[in-house]
């Protein structure tokens, strides 16, 4: 039986991405990686394993031969500075270090790394394009170019085929407080009398969480049909931009609240800039773009939350 592994199953994305390619691959065996919160969902074709990927010595659990890797785990906080920066770039790097080396030892030469839109903390030129970037500013950007470059010299050298989804602003179901959106969400919900958002005027490019792990899929799919070495880092975006303020007043309007907001120049992050990206690449490879509207995701997302 074909089989697809899977790191940092149990998060945000991990959730959702077992949930479409338990369907889609439902004839494949899906081993699901996770460290501390369990694998919620136990379809008859996925394997939850519990694993520290940060230690070589627990590798022994995993298995050797599969034919997919999907290396979502890492430490995914932005805005980190000194020495809590440098251990999240040190321990990113260090997981894909392992993964890559767990690849060798495998018979699988396939894998998706999920990157993220903070790899453009550095570069002005906006919209977003794959091949023009500057050195990040943020640490989590730079774990991530570390990682596709680590990624594209194995890649080069040996007999792998990669693909590196730059993923942008993400919601949808099941996100949690700490992503903006739900944080948004919450503190409209909230009893507060008054609720203060920054920077009104930063743009960001968001994407529904559904369309985010169908990118996956169709990047496995791809992959499927490379019979030689293969590199490529791609947007996972939907390439419109909208303002901070645009989205909390269509929540506004949605939520019908008649909490005071308010906006405020300026920000608590050096780095929080635009965002918003050029998807020509991944509309050309995949021939596909993201479906979902974003006041459409917004007014699901409402629903399915209360």
């Amino acid at each position: 039986m074909k089989s697809i592994v899977i790191t940092g199953a149990s998060g945000y994305l991990g959730q959702e991405l077992l949930k479409k390619l338990s369907d889609v691959y439902e004839d494949y065996e899906i081993f699901a990686l996770f460290s501390n919160n369990p694998i919620n969902q136990f379809k008859d074709n996925i394997i939850p394993i519990k694993v520290n990927l940060s230690k070589a010595n627990e590798y022994h659990k995993l298995p050797l031969k599969f034919d997919k890797l999907i290396h979502l785990a890492g430490d995914k906080r932005t805005f980190l500075s000194g020495e809590q920066g440098i251990k999240q770039f040190e321990y990113n790097l260090n997981l894909t270090k392992l993964m890559v080396k767990y690849l060798k030892n495998s018979n699988c030469n396939s894998i998706v790394f999920a990157s993220s839109v903070y790899i453009y903390s550095g570069t002005s030129n906006i919209p977003f394009d794959e091949d023009n970037i500057t050195m990040p500013n943020d640490y989590l950007g730079l774990s991530k170019l570390a990682s596709e470059l680590f990624l594209k010299s194995h890649t080069l050298k040996g007999n792998l085929k990669t693909i590196c989804l730059r993923i942008f602003t993400t919601y949808g179901s099941q996100l949690n407080n700490k992503q903006f959106v739900s944080n948004s969400i919450h503190r409209l919900r909230s009893n507060s009398r008054k609720e203060t958002f920054f920077n009104p005027h930063i743009h960001r490019d968001f994407i529904h969480i559904n369309d985010v792990a169908m990118a996956f899929v169709k990047s496995l799919n791809f992959l499927n049909k490379k019979d030689e070495t293969y590199f490529n880092s791609i947007n996972v975006a939907t390439g419109k931009s909208t303002t901070i303020k645009d989205l909390i007043m269509e929540l506004v309007d949605f939520i019908d609240t008649n909490k005071e907001v308010e906006f405020a120049n300026g920000s608590h992050y050096i780095n929080d800039t635009d965002h918003f990206a050029k998807i020509k690449k991944m509309s050309s490879i995949f021939n596909w773009s993201p479906k979902i509207k974003l006041s459409h995701g917004l007014g699901e997302l409402l629903k399915s939350n209360g």
